[in-house]
């Protein structure tokens, strides 16, 4: 799956610096859970979530279509402060491909624990126009 989001990345990153298009960037929270997000081709997305891996807990990111929406790069973690054992926020950044749809879905969880309920989930669904 990396060798497809760096070819992806690649294929954005020329698409955005080629002058065809104003990229935007459109950046989601929590607080947008569920929601429908339109994209053009050469957009890019970020996923603010919360977490604290102190505790264990971590996202995972579900199967999406990475023809459709694919990940750029790896999750950037930065704490909120500088207090052991304090919270932060993760952020995965995207770039839309080709026109389609697709759902984005994380679970939290500590991965060590079985048949366990995710602490929480996040699902937005993407739609990307050209």
């Amino acid at each position: 799956m990396r060798y497809y989001s760096l070819i992806l990345f690649f294929l954005v990153a020329l698409f955005v610096f080629s002058g065809c298009a104003a990229a935007r960037v459109i950046q989601v929270t929590e607080a947008d859970k569920e929601r429908s997000i339109t994209m053009h081709v050469g957009d890019r997305l970020e996923i603010v979530l919360q977490g604290n891996p102190t505790t264990g807990y971590l996202w995972k990111i579900e199967p999406w279509d990475v023809d459709v929406i694919g990940q750029i790069g790896e999750a950037v973690y930065k704490a909120d402060s500088n207090r052991m054992g304090s919270g932060g926020q993760y952020t995965f950044s995207f770039g839309a491909a080709q026109k389609g749809k697709t759902d984005l879905r994380w679970v939290y969880l500590r991965p060590f624990e079985r048949k366990v309920v995710p602490a929480k989930s996040f699902e937005i669904h993407v739609i990307v126009s050209e």
